[in-house]
């Protein structure tokens, strides 16, 4: 049921009066009908975003923004301007936040340890160079960083980091379940429950192999796996691993049909050795008709996702936050979308609202075209499959092409391009 006729009630706190729900297409999107908007923050261009309780802790482009979350509608509580490009991921404990610098103009590569424990009044504690940024993992309660070039950074004393060396096996990111397990885009499971200075660059590698490529990969109900589940032959709570690939095969054909793929694997016992398996992939293609104008667009590609209730919210670039049901891993099917005309969605989180005017599931966009999108959904696992509309963002004559080197051709007057 929509929750369009209720979200009169709420009380939008940002701008300080009273609002009533304004249905998608109104707001210049395409939605399916178990996704209603609820407000845009258009000041930021968001990336990327961790929430801890009530508190959601945002990645910019203009550096950090932390909202308070508690009724829904974020609340800006704190923010630390900063001169990074494109710290593409955010961690925090609550305490020490993460936020990371690419060298991709030729500056040196740095992260900032911030502490964050009055959100009002983010501080720097210190800055550190690293060979390579871009994102910044907290390890060990944030006591250690691990980069995407495999810098090994101890910030124990979070005013006086020390840097320990290199981890050789880093790509693009690592993620920590709730098990204490890291997964470094699926080439190593590295176990940081018995991790400190002793074994800082020598961690204990629970599983390795494959080249799955991930950008970034969530293991959810991490901590109801059992040893003696991983060996049963059966897919068990904690055995699922998500993940997505960042792709641009549309720069080169113009489709969107085989670009970045969202994942399912199995992370299971297989004569005494754990191993990671596919099980299923899903591209924006096979959630969008078939018969509409292929995308123009190179940015058709999965990003940064989350998971809640076997629904995983993903941002998937100029084609919006697609919906999908995981609960059967070996089929995954899209049961709702939110696709603005002019997106980059770079990610979405979701975040349950159980008090205030308008009780619910919260989902917030980071788009660097848009800001932060506040939407609620309505759908849950087993929905039925829903096929959305592809956008198709940018003009054709457009396209990126080999012959300007994939660069674009400059639209000039009476639609002449150069």
């Amino acid at each position: 049921m929509r929750r369009t006729a209720m979200i009169g009630v709420l009380v939008m706190v940002v701008a300080g009066g009273s609002a009533r729900a304004i249905p998608p297409a109104a707001a210049g999107a395409l939605a399916s009908d178990n996704v209603d908007y609820i407000a845009t923050i258009p000041d930021v261009a968001a990336i990327g975003a961790k929430i801890i309780d009530d508190t959601m802790y945002v990645t910019t482009l203009q550096g950090l923004r932390i909202y308070d979350i508690s009724l829904g509608v974020p609340v800006l509580m704190g923010a630390l301007e900063l001169p990074h490009y494109q710290n593409e991921w955010v961690d925090t404990n609550g305490e020490i936040l993460l936020i990371s610098a690419d060298n991709v103009t030729g500056a040196a590569s740095y992260v900032w340890v911030i502490d964050v424990t009055i959100p009002q009044a983010p501080l720097i504690r210190s800055i550190v160079t690293v060979s390579n940024g871009h994102t910044a993992t907290c390890i060990a309660d944030c006591t250690f960083i691990w980069t995407r070039g495999g810098d090994v950074i101890d910030i124990r004393d979070p005013s006086a980091p020390v840097y320990l060396g290199e981890l050789p096996y880093m790509r693009h990111h690592t993620d920590v379940d709730e098990a204490g397990l890291a997964w470094t885009d699926g080439i190593r499971v590295l176990d940081t429950n018995d991790y400190g200075i002793d074994n800082a660059l020598n961690p204990t590698v629970v599983a390795s192999g494959g080249s799955y490529g991930w950008h970034g990969s969530l293991r959810p109900q991490a901590a109801q796996a059992t040893q003696a589940g991983f060996a049963d032959g059966a897919i068990g709570p904690g055995e699922v691993v998500l993940g997505t690939d960042e792709e641009w095969l549309a720069a080169q054909n113009g489709f969107c049909a085989s670009d970045g793929p969202f994942k399912t694997s199995w992370f299971r016992e297989v004569n005494g050795q754990m191993r990671i398996e596919l099980l299923d992939r899903f591209t924006v293609g096979m959630g969008t008709l078939p018969d509409a104008k292929p995308a123009g667009a190179v940015a058709c590609s999965s990003h940064w996702f989350d998971w809640h209730d076997d629904v995983v919210a993903n941002g998937w670039y100029e084609q919006g936050v697609r919906f999908l049901d995981v609960s059967d891993p070996r089929d995954i099917r899209q049961i709702g979308y939110y696709m603005p005309a002019v997106t980059e969605a770079w990610g979405a989180r979701f975040h349950e609202v159980t008090d205030g005017p308008l009780p619910g599931l919260y989902v917030y966009t980071f788009d660097v075209a848009r800001g932060i999108d506040v939407l609620v959904f309505d759908g849950e696992a087993g929905d039925a499959t829903q096929l959305a509309p592809r956008l198709n963002p940018m003009r054709a004559d457009a396209r990126p092409s080999s012959e300007f080197g994939w660069a674009c051709r400059i639209p000039l007057a009476g639609g002449i391009t150069a």
